[in-house]
């Protein structure tokens, strides 16, 4: 029957798709409080902006990150900006139910499954094909002296750039798993409206080994540029 064809052929997509998922993870920001919006502002505009389909999005500009010497572009899409300040939101909300000074915050770009090949049973109705993962650690306020204060500005901002860095040299690197834009309706519905593949903001919880590599990092800080 056109349904057992349509489920055969939702089968193999998702087969096809999870062979070729990526998964990158960035080096650690470490921030203050108050600088964890500006800074996942900062780096998840700069992804999704990288991620943009050209000839959907809208007018690109430039912005100055509220609390760091750093610049990035980013579209003009509402709809981006309101998905992006919603996930920094509920990755903040979560840090601070789980009561941590630390956590992973992921975006993931995927593609929609058309509701009308949906099995009732589906435990997911999307296909996840690309994740970022930015370990984040929140530093204790308390600082005694103005050199110090000065010497941890100056690290927190140069393990941004660090991550922005990685980010623009890692985009390119491998491009066989985006999908083609012509996935299906659903997925072609989203992007019209957003300009860029759909992508989504989540807490992960923290793993051990990834934070022993954070640590390394955080106590040898990249250079200043």
């Amino acid at each position: 029957s056109n349904q057992r064809i349509e489920r055969r052929k939702e089968g193999a997509e998702e087969r096809a798709f999870n062979m070729n998922r990526e998964e990158v993870l960035l080096p650690p920001v470490h921030l203050k409080r108050f600088q964890t919006d500006p800074a996942l502002r900062c780096i998840f505009h700069t992804i999704v902006f990288n991620r943009s389909l050209h000839g959907k999005m809208l007018r690109p500009r430039d912005v100055d990150c509220d609390v760091f010497d750093v610049s990035y572009a980013m579209s003009d899409n509402k709809h981006v900006a309101q998905l992006i300040t919603e996930g920094i939101r509920g990755f903040r909300k979560r840090m601070e139910e789980f009561k941590t000074d630390k956590g992973e915050a992921c975006i993931s770009f995927y593609t929609a499954k058309d509701w009308s090949f949906k099995s009732l049973f589906a435990q997911d109705d999307k296909f996840h094909w690309e994740k970022w993962i930015i370990p984040v650690k929140i530093e204790d306020p308390r600082c005694s002296k103005d050199c110090e204060r000065d010497e941890k500005q100056t690290q927190r901002q140069n393990m941004l750039r660090e991550c922005l860095f990685q980010i623009i040299a890692k985009l390119n690197e491998k491009t066989k798993h985006i999908p083609p834009l012509s996935s299906n309706e659903a997925t072609k519905k989203l992007t019209d409206k957003l300009g860029c593949f759909p992508f989504e903001i989540t807490y992960l919880k923290s793993d051990k080994s990834r934070w022993g590599q954070v640590k390394r990092t955080l106590q040898n800080p990249p250079s200043l540029m």
